[in-house]
């Protein structure tokens, strides 16, 4: 799973000594040449994808058209200026080259490519997979209003209003600073959402219903990576820093032949939600995402769905010292630098299991400080 760049159809497996020629789709191909020269400056593309016949009349006639798999490659490679201090007994050498060629040894750390190969956990990636396209779907089901959880959490609601001066007086009085965050957090904060999805069911009202919905989720992972490698053949040892730099978006597209309901009465997502301190569970494991996604599996006619991927890198690797097999040695600046961009959309399906992800950020660290005052100071 995942984006690699060595699939079926590339010629990149070992692009060393060679030249770019233009292939008749535009691309750039690589073939080998019979040279000891390495290039100066390296370039890669690569473009796959499957079309869907008569797309565009399809959907203008209202067709819910399949997801289709679409992949892009891009690795640019260059090297900067290169700067040598070397020394063989009294004798010293001092030289810079504007245009270095890119070396065996160095482009030997640059072609690394799928994201496990810079610290990327693949169970991570297909959890995160899973759980982008769950909360599209879950995102579609949820547009409507949830009276029933509405109307069976209005005591509290109420209470709210009713109870909000003795409650500003204790926050003045005895500094329970947590109780009132709690209550922002999980009673005011709830009814604005409540206020702005009633808002969003009167407007709905005259809008035309549509047959096709789509929702998108997202999140991204980063890497920074820094190491030492060395590498050593007939000529010499070479010893260099690497700086690597990664970054992973990931996204969950679901569109389906599906009418959300403007009022939801659902009892079992009401009855997660009345439960008590659910909300910690949703933290690791996202029950309350899960019933509206399987809710909407239940109620959608017709849908399609796919997980997509964008990787960039940027990997600089350093020459910081070489060790000849002459006796020459000493301390270069000598820096190369490979930039890679994939892009990829992978059909894929709803998954049924609840999502588990460890969903910690820093108001949910207050939220379990300020939870731990109430339950302490009780005692």
């Amino acid at each position: 799973m995942g984006l690699r760049v060595l699939e079926e159809g590339s010629v990149y497996a070992n692009p060393l000594n060679t030249t770019k020629q233009s292939s008749s789709n535009g691309g750039v191909s690589w073939t080998n040449v019979n040279t000891l020269s390495l290039p100066n400056d390296v370039y890669y593309y690569y473009h796959s994808g499957v079309d869907t016949p008569n797309y565009h009349k399809r959907r203008r006639a209202g067709e819910l058209i399949p997801i289709t798999p679409w992949q892009q490659v891009k690795v640019e490679g260059r090297v900067t200026t290169a700067k040598h201090e070397l020394q063989n007994g009294s004798n010293w050498s001092r030289w810079t080259n504007a245009r270095p060629l890119l070396s065996e040894s160095q482009w030997s750390i640059l072609q690394t490519f799928g994201p496990e190969d810079f610290g990327f956990d693949v169970e991570e990636i297909r959890r995160a997979d899973n759980e982008m396209l769950q909360r599209a779907a879950s995102g579609i089901y949820a547009r409507g209003w949830d009276s029933l959880t509405f109307f069976a959490e209005i005591g509290k609601t109420v209470s709210l209003f009713t109870g909000l001066t003795r409650r500003v007086r204790q926050v003045i009085q005895r500094g329970a600073i947590d109780q009132a965050w709690l209550e922002g957090r999980y009673g005011w904060r709830i009814l604005l959402y409540d206020i702005e999805d009633i808002q969003k069911l009167v407007n709905s009202l005259t809008e035309e219903a549509y047959s096709i919905a789509k929702e998108r989720a997202g999140t991204t992972l980063t890497r920074q990576n820094n190491y030492q490698v060395t590498y050593s053949d007939a000529s010499g040892t070479r010893f260099y820093d690497v700086v690597e730099d990664a970054t992973l978006s990931i996204r969950g597209n679901v569109l389906a032949k599906f009418r959300p309901p403007k009022t939801h009465f659902n009892p079992f997502l009401t009855g997660w939600e009345l439960t008590k301190f659910s909300f910690l569970i949703d933290w690791v494991v996202d029950v309350g995402q899960w019933l509206e996604a399987m809710s909407f599996l239940a109620l959608a006619e017709e849908h399609t769905a796919a997980y997509g991927h964008q990787f960039d890198v940027t990997k600089i690797v350093y020459l910081e010292h070489v060790e000849w097999a002459s006796g020459w040695s000493g301390n270069s600046a000598f820096a190369s630098q490979v930039n890679l961009s994939t892009t990829g959309r992978f059909p894929s399906t709803v998954p049924i299991s609840p999502s588990t992800k460890l969903n910690i950020n820093f108001p949910k660290v207050l939220d379990l400080a300020a939870l731990y005052s109430v339950l302490f100071r009780r005692k």
